[in-house]
């Protein structure tokens, strides 16, 4: 698992929310996360299943609540 990735994507959802920076700057950390989503939206339908997947995705909402 790409833990850079995922730390980076945790940094920028601080950042976006952070009370002592202009809304400029928020703003564009927010336009980012979006552009994220919107990728992910579109090339995850495109990938192929693998097996255990399903049960990890099972796992992963108990955990993590989504």
């Amino acid at each position: 698992m790409d833990t850079g990735l995922l730390h980076k994507i945790w940094e920028l959802t601080i950042q976006a929310q952070d009370p002592y920076m202009t809304g400029y700057y928020t703003f564009e950390k927010k336009k980012t996360l979006w552009m994220i989503k919107k990728i992910l939206d579109s090339e995850m339908p495109k990938l192929p299943n693998h097996v255990g997947e399903e049960e990890w995705l099972k796992e992963q909402e108990i955990k993590n609540g989504y």
